[in-house]
C-alpha cells in the first residue's frame, strides 16, 4: 500500500496564517503557512478496500506547515493552528500505514476543545499525544525537523 502524503492541499494558493496569534510567536513559529482552513475536508484518495483506517479528515482547526522544516513523510512539517493565542501546544504522532513512517504533527494556540477535536479526528491512527508546556519547548521540539537550507 502506498499512501498519499497526508499533507493538506487546496486548489487555491496557500497563504500565511492571518491570525494575530501567529505573527506574535517567536521565529520560526510565526512563519506557519495555512493550507487547509478549519472545517475543510481532505480526502486521502484511498480505495474503499484499503486497510488504512482513515480515508480522509475534516480539519477542526487551521492546518498547514512551517517552511524549512521537513516531516517524516518528506513534506513540510505539519502544524495545527488554533484560535487561542495563549493556548495549548504539543504534538501527535500518527501511523501512516504499513511501509510508511510514523509522522509527527505539531499544534499551537489550541483551546482544550480544539485539542480534543484533533485527537478525536485522528483517533483511528493516533499513536501518541505529547503536550508541550511552552513556545520555547515547542521551538526546541521542532528543531530536529529543520532542513539544512532553512
Amino acid at each position: 500500500m502506498s499512501l498519499p502524503k497526508m499533507q493538506a492541499h487546496t486548489t487555491s494558493c496557500p497563504k500565511k496564517a492571518n491570525m494575530d496569534s501567529i505573527s506574535l510567536l517567536p521565529s520560526p513559529l510565526n512563519t506557519i503557512v495555512i493550507e487547509n482552513k478549519r472545517g475543510e475536508y481532505k480526502d486521502f484518495g484511498l480505495d474503499a478496500n484499503d486497510p488504512y483506517p482513515l480515508k480522509g479528515v475534516t480539519y477542526p482547526v487551521d492546518y498547514g506547515y512551517i517552511p524549512g522544516y521537513m516531516g517524516e513523510d518528506d513534506a513540510e512539517l505539519d502544524f495545527f493552528v488554533g484560535s487561542d493565542r495563549e493556548g495549548l501546544s504539543g504534538s501527535i504522532t500518527v501511523s501512516r500505514g504499513k511501509g510508511n513512517p510514523d509522522e509527527h504533527k505539531f499544534y499551537i494556540a489550541l483551546t482544550p476543545e480544539e485539542r480534543e477535536a484533533i485527537l478525536k479526528e485522528f483517533a483511528p491512527v493516533l499513536l501518541q499525544h505529547t503536550p508541550i508546556e511552552s513556545k520555547e519547548q515547542l521551538t526546541e521540539a521542532i528543531s530536529d525537523f529543520k532542513t539544512t537550507n532553512a
